[in-house]
Parts: structure tokens; C-alpha cells; sequence
């Protein structure tokens, strides 16, 4: 019971966590929210994002809009939907369901919301992909488990753990967010900021999720390799780790010798 209890505080402290630190914003541009010109202004002073705006994570329908004074509709605009690969996937879907109205792009839907004077924000996936964005590149960008699978990120879904030690995915990400400013996005949401930063905490839940833990494709074992090397001398990788030659221990290994150990030992010490 003890143990169980310890799992459900835990999961209950990071959903809070996560709630704040996910979905940081990216500006873009120093338009008013009701001013369906856009134009960009010389000055910082006034510009939108110095005022207040209340913030729709996912769009809501016209009267909800009007009902709760929504200005920004849509963070998660750029999850994955109806097979669009674009940062504002999410956001054309649900207003193509509120209006019956279809979108032919992504410009059409951004001035149908400028129009009626909502700021318009696209979003990134750092973490998160889908054949419906990625394409044939996603099990090239896919993190791995210890054994080479691609790990699941929402099984049900059909999404992966995105590797953001993957130069190439970091430079997809990029262009994703190129298609929100060709379409005139007035900020970009990156969801999630921290990138890969949370796998450790994933890894440890991944037992009682029934998943691949993530965090052991070439790029992110290669790239630990690469900082041993750099901070620690063949001297110091020896008599602290074990280590005799770093560029062909078994790194993938160690670390999940290592990680089971440090398991094993958190229960004894509930």
C-alpha cells in the first residue's frame, strides 16, 4: 500500500509540474488582439503581449469564446489531427467542426481568426510524434529503448517519443515552426519546452505503464560519450566508473545496470 500510495504522489507532484512548465510561449509579433489589420508596430510599447489575454489551451467554440473572453484560441493548435502535418492542425479541425467551414490552408484558417480578432498561436511538438506530421521520418527521429524499439508515447494514439538529441528532428522542428510564420501565426507554442528533459522520470513510470522506456538512441548515448570524454580524463573515467576505455564501454548497459539498482533500492527504502 505504502508503495502504492508513494507512486500515486509522485504521479499527482509532476502533473503539476508539467502543468506549469509546459506550453512556454514564442513571440512573434507585436499586434492587437482586436485589430484585424495585424500590423506590426514600430514599438514594444502596447504591442499584445504586454497586455492581458485569456488563453483557450484547446479551441473553443464561437460562444465560448465570446462567453469566457477568450483572446488566444488554441495553444495545442498543432497536435495531431486528420492527417494534416501542419502547427495548426488541432485548431482547423475543431473550428472546421464549430463553422462546417473547410480550410484549403493553414494561411486561410490564421486570417479566418484574425478576422474575427483572436490572435492566432502555432504549435511545435518537441517531444511528441505521429506518422500524420513526421511522415516517413519518424522512425528516423523516434527515440529508442535499450533494445532499439520505438517507444510509445500514447500507444492508443499511435504516437512515439521524439528524439530531440537528433540533429535532423531539431532541424524539422524548425521548419514546422517556419510554417506558422509563413502563415502569420502571432506566437508559436512549444510544447514541450523542455524537450527530452523529463525521460528519466518517463523511464521510471514506463514499468507500470507497460511501455519502452525511452532514452537510448545512437545520438543521446553518443552524446553522453562525447561529455564523459570531454569532462572527465581517461585518469578520472578509471578510478570513478570503472571505465577503461571510454569509446567502446558498454554505455547502453551501465546505464540500465545502474538504473534497476538505484529501482531496487528506492522500494527497499519506502
Amino acid at each position: 500500500m505504502k508503495k502504492i500510495l508513494a507512486l500515486i504522489l509522485l504521479m499527482a507532484l509532476l502533473m503539476g509540474v508539467f502543468s506549469i512548465e509546459s506550453s512556454e510561449t514564442v513571440l512573434k509579433k507585436t499586434a492587437e488582439p482586436t485589430n484585424s489589420s495585424f500590423e506590426t508596430v514600430g514599438s514594444l510599447e502596447g504591442a499584445w503581449f504586454q497586455k492581458t489575454q485569456v488563453y483557450g489551451m484547446v479551441a473553443l467554440p464561437p460562444n465560448d469564446v465570446q462567453k469566457f473572453h477568450i483572446t488566444v484560441n488554441g495553444l495545442w493548435n498543432g497536435f495531431f489531427v486528420d492527417n494534416l502535418s501542419s502547427p495548426f492542425a488541432y485548431g482547423r479541425y475543431f473550428e472546421s467542426a464549430y463553422s462546417g467551414k473547410t480550410y484549403e490552408s493553414d494561411e486561410e484558417f490564421v486570417q479566418s481568426q484574425h478576422d474575427k480578432g483572436l490572435l492566432v498561436p502555432g504549435t511545435i511538438l518537441t517531444t511528441q510524434g505521429h506518422e500524420s506530421l513526421q511522415g516517413d521520418l519518424l522512425e528516423e527521429f523516434a527515440c529508442r529503448s535499450l533494445y532499439g524499439e520505438m517507444c510509445y508515447w500514447d500507444q492508443e494514439a499511435g504516437s512515439y517519443w521524439m528524439c530531440s538529441s537528433n540533429p535532423d528532428f531539431i532541424d524539422w522542428c524548425i521548419e514546422h515552426g517556419k510554417k506558422a510564420i509563413d502563415a502569420d501565426a502571432d506566437l508559436i507554442v512549444l510544447d514541450e519546452i523542455q524537450g527530452n528533459g523529463f525521460i528519466p522520470i518517463y523511464q521510471w513510470a514506463a514499468q507500470y505503464l507497460g511501455t519502452n522506456p525511452p532514452g537510448f538512441s545512437n545520438h543521446t548515448i553518443e552524446g553522453f560519450r562525447a561529455y564523459l570524454k570531454e569532462d572527465f580524463t581517461p585518469t578520472q573515467l578509471q578510478s570513478m566508473f570503472g571505465i577503461d576505455d571510454i569509446d567502446n564501454h558498454d554505455l547502453r548497459n551501465r546505464i540500465e545496470t545502474m538504473y534497476w539498482f538505484l529501482q531496487v533500492r528506492f522500494w527497499k527504502n519506502l
